[in-house]
């Protein structure tokens, strides 16, 4: 900003905060001077606008976005060069980008992820029908209005980043922070089509529906590879229970070769729009949860044909011969193999069977000596297998550990006043019953409360609806709108809408004319109690008798961790808020590990939230009984003492020894205990530290910014190992890879905190103590 107060870019553009960075701009919330109206306005940084040919491919990429007008693509006005770089206007969306609702909310009911879905494919059919390829597509790239609107952006930027010969991943490592979304043909370096995006989209789609994309890795290069060598698991086998025919659909996006996808974007908007019509209806023969037998590919279909929903008898298609009328089919999942697949796959199945039946046939007319014994029949009894309790569990995890244990799972919903949505309430048969592996269970899943109607308020003041919902049980938020011609304080739409059907005490957001006297609700996280309730009751709200008290491992006990609702919600003055106050770490029972197994021991502690040290030390005091070789024998923190979740448990296994006496089981467990926990909690406060730092705006950006950050916290970690050079075998050391090759642009917080993950043991878990 100029000291003479807000810079001004091309005489017409006034910047005024920064809203976001991104890896190559900065984005700042602007205002258009000439047409009074606020603007996004993104500026490359310097080290990018000295390129000519980048230059001149980003002002073509601009111009072609420019011309992309459509409800579902962020507009973009204008163009233009100021200050040694360069800049777009673009049109300003209120609101958070999906990957922010994503990390905040987790996986999205499968109807408003198609929804989604298919606003992102009619932006991307748009801009393809333009001659545009994004080449970008992820959850950053894509912005939710609070009205529910959503806009697809950034369009031709990433055709610039990546384009040209630096566009091959061993180069330069360009691709890092992106590789996540990339399609195989665009890690491999290869040309692309529209067919890309398309990939993209799926992923995008993948992880609304999971909760996370399908290929993770310690480097971009490896989630690249993963994309092209590796198939995509299904939903269905991570436990998210899907429709089948919305699983399809994610499926059919993320076939490795181009012309398995969807041919284009509209077809996919197609196949969205029948789903969310209930027209993909499955088959009572078929579970999602079967598995299918393998069948032999059919001929690769050619982009240029049209993409057919598979059915069991397909109706004519408009673009393909008439066929006759089929006799009715039942009801099949409308997204199938492919009718020449099926063809394959039956005449496989009939083929087989009649080898089996010639082979017996022969058997029996060929073997006809009075002595022959005919052959024995024999088989295989099935193992009888314990119910595991899945009561209590969510359904993902109550079929995840039921399918492990052998069993068919099926489910039904049940209304539930008493157990939260998603919880299984009861299951048939019961826990510990004894029944044959591969038998069906029966879990019922509470859907939550019995849903309440949401009245109309539209029309009415902000007071006089936000009294009414409060009566009938719902939490009323408010939004102001400006620019209404409506009278101050008249709500022009709520959300969710009259006649909706919700759970008891959802929150409904008013949007109300400028003018009310809202109030915004104050931060009092980390306040006591009186004092929070001081500080709320000034700004003119009413503070609930009922406390709320959770556990917090952040929060001190008895200290508020923030309020429901929290700010900056604006609520009418005297509405009621409630406090929401710390019982401190929740704490665990540790458990008995003697003489377990290692295996045995981590997944119990899994379980309980617990982590079992590793590497696990030998035992070397004498140990005469057999059965303890290679078992526990000893614990550090011992049993029955409560430690907070997540407390490592370090363990000694009993090895059998020969010749005198050696050290107290007491001895070798002090080895590990209390000094090395502790020193492993400091380490872990270091490499906290250094990713709440390498968070901060401009703390890095650069190579040099990069080196530097790290040699800050490798010191720290090198003065823990000092400070705890009297533990014996103790090594402290600071791992983080090493960010090179790539360009300065990749030293960003996102592989900061991706290099600090601790996913790789030795080369990037920050500070570590083993």
């Amino acid at each position: 900003m100029s000291d003479n107060g807000p810079e001004l870019l091309g005489s017409r553009y006034q910047l005024r905060n920064q809203i976001a960075r991104g890896g190559m701009t900065d984005v700042f919330l602007g205002q258009d001077t000439l047409l009074s109206r606020p603007v996004a306005i993104k500026r490359l940084f310097p080290e990018f606008a000295t390129d000519p040919s980048f230059v001149e491919r980003f002002r073509r990429e601009a111009t072609a976005a420019a011309n992309l007008n459509h409800p579902n693509i962020v507009a973009v006005y204008d163009w233009g060069s100021a200050e040694g770089t360069y800049y777009i206007v673009m049109e300003y969306i209120e609101g958070n980008s999906l990957a922010e609702l994503l990390r905040s909310g987790g996986p999205l009911a499968p109807e408003r992820a198609a929804g989604i879905a298919m606003d992102m494919a009619e932006a991307l059919g748009f801009a393809h029908s333009n001659g545009v390829i994004h080449r970008d597509v992820k959850p950053g790239n894509v912005l939710l209005s609070p009205d529910g609107q959503v806009k697809v952006t950034d369009f031709g930027i990433a055709i610039v980043a990546f384009g040209g010969a630096e566009s091959n991943l061993t180069q330069t490592g360009a691709v890092m922070g992106t590789a996540t979304y990339f399609s195989p043909e665009q890690a491999q370096g290869r040309p692309l089509d529209h067919r890309s995006d398309l990939y993209s989209l799926g992923i995008v789609l993948y992880e609304m529906l999971c909760g996370r994309p399908p290929f993770t890795g310690d480097t971009s290069v490896a989630v690249a590879y993963k994309h092209v060598q590796q198939a995509v698991p299904s939903p269905s086998s991570l436990g998210v229970v899907l429709p089948e025919s919305l699983e399809a659909i994610a499926m059919k996006l993320l076939a490795k070769n181009p012309a398995e996808r969807y041919p284009t974007a509209k077809d996919l908007t197609r196949d969205l729009q029948r789903y969310r019509e209930g027209r993909h209806q499955l088959s009572a023969a078929r579970k999602p949860a079967e598995v299918q037998p393998p069948t032999p590919s059919p001929p690769e279909k050619t982009p240029e044909e049209p993409f057919q929903p598979q059915q069991a008898a397909p109706p004519p298609s408009p673009s393909g011969p008439a066929q006759p009328p089929p006799a009715p089919p039942p009801p099949v999942a409308v997204l199938e193999p492919s009718s020449r697949a099926g063809l394959y796959t039956a005449a496989t199945v009939i083929f087989i069977a009649v080898a089996v039946l010639v082979f017996f046939v022969l058997s029996n007319v060929l073997d006809n000596g009075e002595d022959a014994a005919p052959p024995a029949i024999t088989s295989t009894p099935v193992p009888m297998v314990s119910v595991p309790n899945v009561v209590g569990l969510s359904s993902q995890s109550a079929i995840r550990e039921l399918r492990a244990a052998g069993f068919v799972v099926s489910q039904v919903f049940e209304a539930s006043e008493t157990v939260a949505s998603n919880e299984v309430i009861s299951q048939s048969p019961e826990a510990q019953a004894e029944v044959e592996q591969g038998e069906e269970i029966e879990i019922t899943v509470s859907s939550g409360a019995v849903p309440v109607i949401v009245p109309g308020v539209v029309g009415q003041s902000a007071s006089d609806a936000a009294r009414l919902l409060q009566d009938r049980g719902f939490a009323p938020e408010l939004q102001e709108v400006e620019g209404s011609t409506a009278p101050a304080g008249q709500v022009l739409r709520q959300d969710p809408a009259a006649g909706s059907e919700v759970a008891p005490g959802s929150s409904v957001m008013l949007y109300v004319a400028e003018g009310v006297q809202a109030v915004e609700v104050p931060d009092v996280a980390g306040m006591t109690l009186l004092r929070a309730t001081q500080v709320l009751v000034q700004a003119g709200l009413q503070v609930s008798e009922e406390i709320l008290e959770q556990p917090s491992d952040d929060v001190d006990k008895d200290l508020v961790i923030g309020t429901d609702p929290s700010p900056p919600a604006l609520l009418l003055p005297d509405s009621q808020i409630v406090i929401l106050v710390s019982l401190g770490s929740e704490n665990v029972v540790i458990p008995s590990l003697v003489g377990l197994t290692p295996e045995t021991a981590g997944e119990l502690l899994a379980e309980l939230e617990l982590v079992l040290a590793e590497p696990i030390a030998e035992c070397d005091f004498p140990n005469d009984a057999e059965e303890l070789v290679g078992r526990i024998m000893g614990q550090v923190p011992p049993a029955e003492e409560e430690h907070p979740l997540g407390t490592e448990v370090t363990v000694c296994l009993g090895q059998p020894t020969a010749g005198g006496p050696g050290p107290t089981p007491t001895e070798i467990i002090d080895e590990f205990s209390p000094r090395r926990i502790e020193a492993r909690n400091e380490a872990a406060a270091i490499t906290a530290r250094a990713v709440a730092a390498g968070r901060e705006p401009d703390a890095l950006g650069s190579i040099p910014r990069w080196n530097a950050l790290s040699s800050r916290f490798a010191a720290e970690c090198i003065d823990l190992a000092t400070a705890y050079a009297d533990v014996p075998g103790l090594v402290v050391e600071w791992n983080l890879e090493n960010p090179y090759p790539m360009p300065a642009v990749a030293a960003n917080a996102a592989n900061w905190v991706e290099g600090l993950d601790g996913d790789t043991p030795g080369v990037d878990d920050g500070c570590s103590v083993r």
